[in-house]
């Protein structure tokens, strides 16, 4: 009975710990009205155009129900059905962010795991993946931790049909979140196969799962590389300078400019010292192995890939926070009396948060001025050309990524119009164009707006520009366009000529003195 009373108390303790974890994770995405996300209204306008698909027979988009990261977006529908557009980006990240804490917290409590670490592991969310946008990866890892403990299940049990078809789910669940958690996870599967020491007949017995499983990955990458989905591939700095302090930080945070990511991962270096030391004499007993094993792979992962491969940024970096996040829970905590365990474990959480919050809210403050009026003279449907000059002075930037990258992409958030690029064009993304899109003007005006011309302008009706004072003057000057806000560093401008009467001056016109 005592033990039963205490089991109740620990768990009483996890739910409050959990739930304490979320109010903070809260704060800084709550906060806002715009988040610094580059990626997020590209994903959020995936349901914009999904709406097309389902009310336009005649639709220029087409719906893959198979695409190895659609997992997340069925969520992003009902979120958006609810909310305004504007809070239901928000409240996408935090559906995100909150399925992985969630994810963490469980598996601590499954694994027997101190609920201190979990508190912790949180801060790792806030990462280089999530600032980028990588809303899919993010949420694959709530279902890769779901995965971790199907697959010890799955290996320590006897094999029944059952058994393999939980197997088999979780394994498309881990698909269907994205095509990299899904490696991982049969990486990870095919590890504990070795180390299992299984029978042959045994072996045997376990493989049909697992091959329907390779053959579900096998054909999803075939059709990956025929969409087109490839590019150079860059490796970036060795594994060993991947462990110099400053791309540790990076690749483990990596959002936040300045001093308070190696201060959050000093202090959590710190927690972690502490409590190897202080338990080095039971360390082995305490320390949960196949956790450590994990960690073990995403470290691996994380200083030997290539830093772009296939389209698909960060393809090493993005290891590096699931890698602590494992080392985390798998040890022991420091030998110290529980509120103090507490205070420190949520201290360096709330700090952390506090910071984020502050860094997001100056985000609106100092680059996103003039964008609220901006978007609210977009017309209804019309078409939208980004042009994004502006780039942060290097003493008050705030993030280590390029926040502004897809703000233009609210406009189609918003008011549904066509913009110049969208994430339509990929491949993998569950709405894609019916035939590959031939766009007329320049392409990849998202990252060098200076190639734009005057013939690109007038394939739209708006011109949404960021940019200084000397920009915005240069631009006032073109005939082709007037301006319709004049205050901000984000200002909207009217095509005045429309593309049925293309002009012939080609010159670029993004080169501002």
């Amino acid at each position: 009975m005592k033990d039963l009373l205490h089991n109740i108390d620990m768990s009483s303790q996890r739910i409050w710990f959990l739930f304490v974890s979320l109010l903070l994770l809260a704060i800084p995405i709550l906060t806002p009205t715009i988040l610094p996300i580059a990626d997020l209204p590209q994903h959020m306008n995936q349901i914009i155009l999904f709406q097309d698909w389902l009310q336009n027979a005649d639709s220029q988009y087409t719906l893959q129900w198979w695409t190895p990261y659609s997992a997340i977006y069925p969520f992003l529908f009902i979120i958006s059905a609810i909310f305004e557009p504007l809070l239901a980006a928000r409240i996408a990240v935090l559906f995100v962010v909150s399925c992985v804490a969630i994810a963490i917290h469980t598996l601590a409590y499954l694994e027997n795991r101190p609920a201190w670490n979990a508190v912790l592991a949180c801060i790792l969310i806030f990462n280089c993946s999530l600032y980028w946008g990588l809303l899919p990866f993010v949420f694959g890892m709530a279902i890769f931790l779901l995965w971790f403990r199907v697959t010890q299940f799955y290996i320590n049990a006897e094999p029944t049909l059952y058994n393999d078809l939980r197997l088999i789910a979780c394994g498309l669940c881990l698909y269907l979140s994205h095509a990299l958690w899904f490696a991982a996870g049969l990486l990870w599967l095919g590890f504990y196969y070795l180390v299992a020491r299984f029978s042959f007949k045994q072996l045997l017995r376990r493989t049909v799962p697992v091959a329907i499983l390779v053959l579900v990955g096998i054909i999803g990458y075939l059709k990956l590389n025929a969409t087109g989905f490839d590019s150079r591939t860059i490796y970036g700095p060795n594994p060993i300078q991947r462990l110099l302090p400053d791309n540790l930080v990076n690749s483990t945070l990596g959002g936040l400019a300045g001093t308070i990511e190696p201060i959050i991962l000093a202090s959590l270096l710190g927690w972690i010292i502490l409590a190897i030391w202080q338990n080095r004499r039971e360390l082995k007993e305490k320390t949960n192995a196949p956790l450590l094993v994990a960690a073990g792979m995403f470290l691996i992962l994380s200083l030997t890939l290539p830093v772009l491969y296939k389209q698909t940024v960060l393809f090493s970096q993005r290891w590096a926070a699931p890698a602590v996040i494992f080392f985390v829970l798998a040890l022991p905590n420091p030998s110290l009396k529980p509120s103090i365990k507490s205070m420190l474990s949520f201290t360096l959480l709330a700090s952390f948060m506090l910071a984020t919050c502050l860094h997001w809210l100056a985000f609106e403050e100092q680059d996103l001025r003039g964008l609220e009026d901006a978007l609210a003279q977009v017309k209804p449907s019309h078409n939208v050309l980004g042009l994004g000059f502006y780039v942060p002075p290097e003493e008050t930037d705030l993030f280590k990524h390029h926040s502004l990258i897809h703000i233009p992409a609210y406009t189609q958030l918003l008011h549904h119009g066509e913009i110049n690029f969208s994430f339509a064009e990929f491949g993998s993304m569950p709405i894609i164009y019916k035939e590959i899109r031939q766009r007329p003007w320049s392409v990849d005006l998202e990252w060098f707006p200076g190639l734009a011309t005057n013939t690109d302008i007038l394939y739209f009706d708006h011109v949404l520009i960021s940019g200084h004072e000397h920009d915005h003057a240069f631009f006032s000057k073109n005939p082709l366009i007037e301006p319709v806000t004049e205050q901000g560093i984000w200002r909207l401008y009217n095509v005045v000529q429309n593309k049925a009467a293309p002009s012939p001056n080609k010159d670029t016109v993004g080169t501002t003195p």
